[in-house]
């Protein structure tokens, strides 16, 4: 039987080291893209976040604020109702906003303002103004699709790389 096609491999002897190698490149790559990715998707969130706060509407109760017993120098405040983004009475919640990415597996999001895990979770005398949790879910879809391309991007760049040194 005459053979018409034939495949025949050979491993070099340095072949294992410069597998490693390439796969060590892609893991690297693949890290470089998923650490640009958390970054890029924390600023989103810190930006979305900022956003609820500053533009969202209110519609809770609206009240005077200032110095008790005057007229003059009170203001009115608008305050927010049970599931909007808080309405800022200080600009510390706002401020307090920030994330920080450890590595290429994990990326935390969260606000330091003392009144953040009451705004979020609530208390027995007012429900729950999740920030963070909405922020988080307006954005969760998006965070799929820039770690999908930032790791694109870095295994591309990788390609281009390998390429153009052989």
């Amino acid at each position: 039987m005459a053979k018409d096609f034939e495949i025949k491999l050979v491993r070099p002897s340095d072949s294992r080291d410069f597998f490693h190698g390439v796969l060590g490149n892609y893991t690297q790559a693949f890290e470089r893209g998923i650490n640009q990715g958390l970054h890029q998707a924390g600023f989103n969130l810190v930006k979305t976040f900022r956003d609820g706060v500053q533009r969202q509407p209110k519609t809770g109760r609206i009240y005077s604020i200032g110095a008790k017993g005057r007229r003059r120098g009170r203001k009115r405040h608008q305050a927010s109702a049970p599931g909007e983004y808080p309405a800022i009475l200080t600009g510390d919640y706002l401020k307090a906003i920030d994330f920080n990415v450890r590595g290429s597996s994990e990326m935390e999001f969260g606000n330091s303002d003392e009144k953040a895990v009451v705004l979020e979770l609530g208390s027995k005398n007012m429900a729950p103004r999740s920030a963070l949790l909405q922020s988080i879910d307006a954005r969760s879809k998006d965070i799929d699709v820039i770690l999908t391309t930032e790791v694109e991007k870095k295994i591309k760049d990788l390609n281009r790389s390998l390429a153009g040194s052989s």
